[in-house]
Formats: C-alpha cells, sequence, structure tokens
C-alpha cells in the first residue's frame, strides 16, 4: 500500500515518517486488514535483498545467511526477546539490521542493509524500497514490541545521539516543529 490508498484504508502502522501536515506523507503504510508478511518471508527477503539489491556473490549470501542465522537462533531465547515475545523473524531481522558486513564479509559500508534501507528511505525512494518492504514491517514490529516490554519492566529507553553538530540541524528542524525521521536508527 501507498499513500496515495491511505484514504481509503484504516492505517495499522507506517514507515518512513507520519502524515504530519506539511504535504509529510509516510513512505510505507501497512493496513489494518492487509495480511502481515508470512512465517520465513523475512528470510527469503534478506536473501533476495543480499543478492539482488546488494549484489553479494552467492557465496557471500550463503556466510552471511548463516551468520545471522546463528545469531537468531541464540538471540530468539534471550530474555529480553522472550520478554517482547519476538517472532523469528523478528530476531532474525534485528539480527540483519545490526550487522555489519566490513567486518565479516569485507564489504564496503554501502554493502549493509540497514545502510542501503536506511538510504532508500530517506530519499523517500518507494519504488526501490518494495523489496525491503517485509523487513521494515518485522523490524518495526520488533521494535514496538522491545519497547513496549521494557516500558512493562520500567526501563528507560537511551536514545542515540547524532555525530552532527547541532548548529547543522537546526536549520532543518527548529524548536516546536514536528519532525519526519525516515529511517530507523541503530
Amino acid at each position: 500500500m501507498d499513500a496515495s490508498t491511505a484514504s481509503s484504508s484504516r492505517v495499522l502502522d507506517t514507515a518512513g515518517g507520519f502524515g504530519l501536515g506539511d504535504g509529510v506523507q509516510p513512505i510505507l503504510l501497512f493496513a489494518v486488514d492487509e495480511r502481515p508478511p508470512t512465517q520465513g518471508t523475512c528470510e527469503a527477503a534478506i536473501r533476495n535483498v543480499c543478492s539482488e539489491d546488494l549484489s553479494y556473490t552467492a557465496d557471500q549470501v550463503r556466510s552471511f545467511m548463516a551468520m545471522i542465522t546463528r545469531h537468531a537462533d541464540d538471540r530468539l531465547k534471550h530474555p529480553r526477546a522472550v520478554e517482547a515475545d519476538l517472532t523469528y523473524d523478528e530476531v532474525l531481522v534485528v539480527a540483519w539490521y545490526t550487522s555489519d558486513v566490513r567486518r565479516s564479509l569485507g564489504l564496503p559500508l554501502e554493502a549493509n542493509g540497514w545502510w542501503c534501507m536506511n538510504d532508500r528511505l530517506r530519499r523517500r525512494d518507494t519504488s526501490s524500497l518494495r523489496p525491503f518492504r517485509p523487513l521494515v514491517f518485522f523490524l518495526h514490529r520488533a521494535v514496538e514490541q522491545l519497547q513496549a516490554a521494557d516500558a512493562a519492566a520500567g526501563e528507560q529507553i537511551l536514545w542515540r545521539g547524532l555525530s552532527v553538530r547541532l548548529s547543522a540541524l537546526s536549520k532543518y528542524y527548529a524548536t516546536g516543529q514536528l519532525v519526519c525521521w525516515p529511517a530507523f536508527t541503530s
């Protein structure tokens, strides 16, 4: 679903921005009645993104998938994942998103899935985001469930800072304005 069909559907969630007025529209919408991606969709989407969008070789895809599935298998049993009731797909997409192929595969920064996906979200490039849609869905859901589990446990969330000077941001963001942050922040 894209922003043009939002008016005719009840929206369950959005990714990459919110309808904040001033012409800012969501990049991806997930409707209440939309069937969520099925179990196993995440692994297939990661394989596709790695081979098609990130140009990994077949050996690099195999090595990377083995690494993140091992990590996901271990993390699925982690108390935070259990408390948040995360599914395997949600844990797998978090493992994909938090991995860095510069160290594990010797690839450049731009070959990281998180880098490519966030670049497309920032550019609001909806057509090139299609392969990432199930990954955005599961990552967004995992983040929400982890935040809810933290809140239920009475834990505070520490938000990551940016490595830019505040003066560089002030020309784009002013006190009291709504902000659209069209990317996941790791």
